[in-house]
């Protein structure tokens, strides 16, 4: 009788366990990623550059992976950047998109908890914006500890003649 009561209390505390687990929400992520454009209005065919600012939500200093690039952009390098058009039709994306990898050269750099690293993306370098319309901008990137990508809020800029 005893072992029975030991088995039962293994089997309760795993499901326990997994119930924990499997309840983690986003509280769990240890960063979060906010969107700016820098104008919410430019001429087509103009560069559309947008800032974003990711917050260290967690009580532990986190590793920051920084590509090195010309510009410092980091559009593509580390943040996947997803456009849509008014009709939810992604445009074509540039050479220079299609041409980089994820990841490039560079190295980590500490974020201390409630610190704000603010770094600038020129989309217009990944996506070709050339069209008057309405574009609807989010910016996503992968996090190591939970291994799931963290999205930002969705910005809207328009494109005029």
């Amino acid at each position: 009788m005893g072992s029975a009561l030991a088995h039962w209390r293994i089997a309760a505390l795993a499901i326990l366990l997994a119930l924990h687990s499997g309840s983690q929400t986003a509280d769990a992520v240890p960063f979060s990623l906010s969107t700016n454009a820098r104008s919410g209005s430019v001429r087509a065919g103009n560069p559309v550059w947008i800032d974003v600012k990711m917050e260290n939500k967690s009580k532990h200093r986190i590793a920051v992976y920084r590509a090195i690039s010309e510009d410092m952009d980091q559009g593509g390098w580390v943040y996947l950047v997803d456009v849509r058009d008014e009709d939810g039709k992604s445009p074509a994306q540039t050479e220079y998109a299609r041409r980089i990898g994820h990841g490039g050269d560079g190295g980590y750099i500490p974020l201390n908890p409630g610190e704000v690293l603010t770094e600038g993306i020129n989309v217009s370098k990944l996506y070709d914006l050339g069209r008057a319309r309405t574009y609807l901008i989010q910016v996503q990137r992968f996090d190591d500890e939970t291994k799931g990508f963290v999205k930002s809020n969705e910005i809207r800029v328009v494109a005029t003649r």
